[in-house]
């Protein structure tokens, strides 16, 4: 049985997945391929045909379409129909008979994804988003393949919108909840946010406003009195690439705010973790939603479940909802649906890079075929403090790069390291994040476990801030490791040979990509994006390609 996975419930961060006879078959979103971050309105157009290609199927093979979103929950919600009438209204749709279609809740996309990949047949599961169709925070209990809903909390009480505003007070774009987080180690938590009451029986928060739009106003104001103004208005447009451009430093006031948003939210989200499996009597905590990709409250929960086990899929985002939703209707269907622990996110397309290739020649830049020989080049570039591209096999599923799509440099300086957020037009105090060999990160204490991902902090402690992870520790002594154990990795046989070469596997690893811009998916857009960059290299796959100098 085939079933395609869809995505895009609120108008952003659609994608596809296909499922067959319960086994993934590819998943990857929107927009890599639209070259719009997020893919605000667009239907999972590109990402349909590519998962239909990746399985050797046309769209007649496929038995069901899974939506993870179900607009007869929340019939007041226009979002959730419209969102379903621009799929089906897709250029890609509209001129076939689409087949059987099954609405999945929301949060029950985002339980499946998270269970199924876990490897645990027994688990809670902690679902946090902004919302679902009507609600905000689930608990679920995942056993035997089947997953029953336990406990829940509305709307009204939303950690997703709350963390929403504060990144909105702080001037930062819808989406942009990872520089609150990162900003967070700038400040200190100077307000203790009495409108939250943690209880034995969940949570809950006290804000005014019968809707969304009137509590997030609700809390600028807030904010407002607790901390100060909000971040200003002050916008210029970029004279050489038409961007808008804001206030790279912000005031003390707002780190403090974000340090203070950061640290009630960690509290809320360990005090949930532990009501999960209270309520579920596992040891076993799977995390899922928006609010799981802020690694540094992933990490605070870790440390503060140490008897139970944790696991946090990659794509714990609204794109993840398209192969949670068709696991979840595969599983409805009878199909045998594995419980694998999942350690790859390389779930979309791969690329022929030749024609690529030659027209880097053509463009003049410097063309080396390596015979396989990538690695051992690459290394002795980063050692000169170069900064790369790497492309190498299948497009990573969800928002991290992991090794498919990566900007790479050396780890042990700073000033690389302000190079690297220069290439990409970031703030300065943006944190950056190590691949490394499972050595190197036992070397340093950080061990291996939920670190597949890059979606858990680790704090080190003061003999291990310098050394080879001096160029990327952020101000709060953590980092983000994302450590490579299998030698089917794409950054394998890297790590060993900078390993050689230094006496350490590691790596920087950061997102291919330049700010505003989704990461890069195909060849052309790796090269389109180091031409118009100031990166020194671009890796293809085993083709090293180079400006003149």
């Amino acid at each position: 049985m085939n079933i395609l996975g869809i995505s895009g419930a609120f108008g952003h961060d659609p994608a596809a997945a296909l499922v067959s006879d319960g086994v993934l078959v590819g998943a990857c979103e929107e927009e890599r391929f639209t070259r719009q971050k997020r893919g605000v309105r667009q239907p999972a157009m590109h990402s349909v045909q590519a998962c239909l290609d990746m399985g050797g199927i046309d769209l007649a093979d496929v038995d069901h379409i899974a939506i993870g979103w179900n607009p007869d929950l929340a019939p007041h919600d226009l979002r959730l129909r419209d969102s379903l009438a621009n799929f089906l209204a897709s250029h890609r749709l509209i001129r076939e008979s689409p087949p059987p279609i099954r609405c999945v809740p929301h949060h029950l996309a985002h339980a499946a994804l998270a269970y199924f990949t876990s490897g645990f047949d027994d688990a809670a599961i902690l679902v946090v988003d902004g919302q679902g169709e009507d609600v905000a925070t689930t608990i679920f209990h995942g056993r035997g393949r089947k997953i029953e809903e336990r406990l829940r909390f509305g709307i009204a009480d939303s950690l997703g919108f709350f963390y929403a505003a504060v990144t909105r007070y702080l001037g930062f774009s819808a989406g942009g909840g990872g520089k609150s987080m990162g900003l967070a180690a700038s400040g200190l938590p100077t307000y203790d946010f009495p409108e939250f009451t943690l209880s034995p029986d969940g949570y809950r928060i006290k804000m005014a406003g019968d809707d969304k739009p009137a509590r997030m106003t609700n809390w600028m104001r807030r904010f407002d009195e607790v901390f100060g103004p909000p971040a200003a208005t002050s916008f210029r447009m970029d004279a050489s690439t038409g961007l808008l451009q804001s206030p790279a430093e912000l005031p003390p006031h707002l780190c403090n705010a974000a340090a203070s948003a950061q640290a009630i939210l960690e509290s809320a989200l360990v005090h949930l973790a532990r009501l999960a499996l209270r309520h579920t009597g596992s040891r076993n905590l799977v995390f899922s939603g928006g609010v799981a990709l802020n690694c540094s409250a992933n990490g605070r929960i870790r440390d503060a479940i140490r008897d139970a086990q944790l696991f946090v899929n990659g794509a714990a985002h609204d794109g993840g909802t398209a192969l949670g939703a068709a696991f979840a209707l595969a599983t409805e269907c009878g199909e045998p649906v594995p419980l694998v622990r999942s350690r790859s996110m390389f779930t979309g397309p791969s690329f022929d890079p030749g024609p690529t290739v030659l027209r880097a020649r053509r463009l003049g830049l410097t063309v080396t075929s390596t015979g396989g020989d990538i690695a051992s080049l690459v290394s002795r570039r980063l050692m000169e403090s170069r900064v790369g591209g790497w492309f190498s096999g299948r497009s990573e599923y969800g928002p991290r790069a992991l090794g498919g799509r990566s900007i790479i440099a050396r780890s042990d300086r700073i000033d690389v390291r302000s190079r690297v957020n220069a290439i990409k037009g970031r703030e300065s105090w943006r944190p950056l994040a190590p691949a490394m060999t499972a050595d190197a990160a036992a070397a340093v204490g950080v061990g291996s476990d939920g670190l597949d991902f890059m979606i858990e902090a680790r704090w080190l402690s003061p003999e291990h801030i310098e050394g080879p992870l001096a160029g990327i520790v952020h101000l709060d002594n953590s980092v983000r490791p994302l450590v490579v154990t299998e030698d089917w990795h794409p950054f394998f046989d890297l790590l060993q040979a900078v390993r050689d070469d230094t006496g350490h596997g590691v790596v920087t690893n950061t997102s291919f990509n330049q700010e505003f811009e989704p990461m890069v998916n195909s060849p052309m857009d790796a090269l389109r994006t180091f031409v118009a960059s100031d990166l020194d290299f671009l890796v293809l796959e085993d083709t090293l390609v180079e400006k003149r100098h």
